[in-house]
């Protein structure tokens, strides 16, 4: 990787996940100098792969959606990754201390329900649920308690997800809809696109920083000036692209609280993800 060899870029991204890495190679493309900050020492963020005795197992998700914005933007940078897709079976769930299948331990009324909510999901206006819990979405919406649970867990895998109270039904039930174009699993893990994405970086010029934590994006007179590293380097630059959490941005900012930054804080339920 290359070092910081000099104090003023145009642009500096902070967080090297796959979203850090191909706005990167985007504003990179455009003609502008950039740095990319990540404070791990490795890139990829849940994108990384890691080899257990022959195994490969995925940080964080595990496949991409045929109509989803990963696979597009991959497909424009020419980094398709090899992958395929499963074949669909039942589901699996545990419900009073006992195995439920999916669909042969359903009651018929149970099994009417699951279709009609699953065949229905196309016609979902998702941007007016975005505000929404998918917890409130499902109560008001699925009758029966053992179709909920089993939808709910779909969410989950959808979204990655374990908390319904805390994130968006618009965000998880657009993921379901996307699903239904087809699921691409990668071969040999994410880390085969973290990789191919490096490589394009670096071809670009990228300069990365690893290993340091991004203390403080400066500000002076409403305007960004600069990165402050946790070593207290300065990187200067007059526009920063955050590609990690609003709570972390929200720490990041000095008077966040009097900026629209303040939204993302605030409002948990709103969550964005590249897949």
């Amino acid at each position: 990787m290359k070092t910081l060899k000099k104090q003023q870029y145009d642009v500096a991204v902070i967080g090297g996940g796959l979203a850090g890495l191909t706005a990167a190679i985007y504003v990179a493309k455009a003609g502008k100098s950039v740095v990319l900050i990540e404070k791990a020492k490795r890139l990829g963020g849940f994108a990384q792969t890691t080899n257990q005795k022959g195994a490969l197992f995925n940080f964080g998700p595990h496949a991409m959606y045929e109509g989803g914005g990963a696979l597009e933007i991959l497909k424009d940078l020419q980094c398709v990754p090899k992958g395929g897709y499963a074949s669909k079976g039942g589901m699996v769930g545990i419900f009073q201390g006992r195995m439920i299948h999916m669909p042969t331990d359903l009651t018929s009324d149970e099994m009417k329900e699951w279709g009609q909510v699953m065949s229905g999901l196309s016609q979902i206006d998702t941007d007016s649920l975005r505000s929404v819990s998918i917890q409130e979405w499902v109560k008001n919406n699925i009758v029966h308690d053992r179709v909920r649970l089993f939808f709910l867990a779909m969410c989950r895998q959808w979204s990655y997800s374990d908390n319904p109270n805390a994130i968006s039904a618009g965000y998880i039930l657009k993921q379901g809809q996307l699903a239904g174009f087809g699921v691409r699993y990668v071969e040999a893990g994410w880390q085969k696109v973290v990789d191919e994405l490096h490589k394009l970086t670096e071809q670009l010029g990228v300069t990365f920083v690893t290993g340091k934590k991004t203390k403080q994006i400066v500000t002076e007179n409403g305007n960004v000036s600069g990165i402050l590293l946790s070593d207290d380097q300065k990187i200067e630059t007059t526009s920063v692209i955050t590609a990690i959490g609003p709570h972390d941005v929200y720490k990041l900012v000095k008077e966040a609280e009097q900026t629209s930054i303040k939204n993302g804080k605030k409002n948990p339920i709103h969550s964005t993800q590249l897949v």
